[in-house]
């Protein structure tokens, strides 16, 4: 049985991001303004017209009871499946995702969430190359030793090898999903899943059932670049969605790191082409460690 109090106190924040047209960024403004969404629901429509990106319609879309009983049904699901919730004022939240421009206000994850041990990412393509695979790996062993909490996207390829690598080395792991937690992709990863939530966490800002939309990752991206101190990318081609979070790391003013490869690979001229704009070469661990 949900208890009514936990119901409560998360309503407002899951209603909130129920109303259409808020988003992340404009959902934040509001929080600035107003401290928090009870207080927002209880602001005149002059006050909420007057934040940067409310609109018309956010401030109709407020009013409508739908909002209150899809957050509602919401939670549920949450709670009924054994999740966990954290809002952007909790003390679990992520601190260096909350330095980011649109933070996710809302984040559901299964495992435990850990804020005391460094965050690195470690990013790259699908279809890796036995090398890549190899390197990320090894790369990701080592630097969980070392206390690092590995940060990826539990994609086939790359994901997959960092995560699996600081699973090897006892260490923690956190993934973040373009998808909800209900909706595990891929779906040869699901093993994968359910270790991680054991050895850390397994996080997402998506509805509990949402699919894997395409549209799904780029939002998915920045906040694995948004909760690290640093980005590896270990492979990717020349369009590579890894790439995007490696130009997101350095937006926010974090350190990007590639390990060079083949010149005759198609897989490595992504990660040459950020060596070429300045990423840091990562031959070993210490080469992160330096930075």
């Amino acid at each position: 049985m949900i208890m009514v109090k936990n119901l409560n106190t998360y309503l407002p924040w899951f209603a909130l991001k129920e109303v259409p047209g808020i988003g992340p960024l404009t959902y934040r403004c509001l929080l600035k303004r107003f401290k928090s969404p009870g207080k927002i629901f209880k602001a005149s429509k002059d006050e909420l017209a007057r934040v940067r990106g409310v609109t018309t319609r956010i401030i109709n879309g407020m009013q409508k009871k739908k909002i209150w009983e899809n957050a509602r049904l919401e939670i549920e699901e949450v709670f009924t499946r054994g999740y966990g919730i954290i809002t952007l004022d909790d003390p679990l939240y992520p601190p260096l995702l909350k330095e980011i421009n649109d933070p996710p206000p809302i984040l559901t994850y299964i495992g435990t969430m850990d804020n005391s041990a460094p965050c690195l990412a470690m990013v790259g393509s699908r279809k890796a190359t036995r090398y890549g695979m190899n390197t990320a790996f090894h790369l990701s062993s080592a630097m969980a030793r070392m206390g690092f909490q590995i940060v990826s996207g539990m994609a086939g390829g790359i994901d997959t090898a960092a995560h699996q690598g600081a699973l090897k080395a006892g260490g923690k792991t956190l993934a973040v999903l373009g998808s909800g937690l209900g909706n595990i992709y891929p779906r040869q990863n699901r093993g994968l899943f359910f270790k991680i939530s054991e050895n850390g966490a397994v996080v997402s800002e998506f509805k509990v059932t949402t699919k894997p939309l395409g549209g799904n990752f780029p939002r998915r991206n920045r906040i694995i670049a948004g909760l690290s101190a640093g980005t590896v990318v270990v492979e990717a081609a020349a369009r590579s969605g890894a790439l995007i979070t490696a130009r997101l790391a350095a937006e926010y003013g974090r350190e990007v790191f590639a390990v060079p490869g083949s010149i005759d690979s198609p897989q490595s001229r992504g990660t040459h082409s950020l060596l070429k704009q300045g990423a840091k070469l990562v031959e070993n661990p210490g080469d992160i460690t330096e930075e």
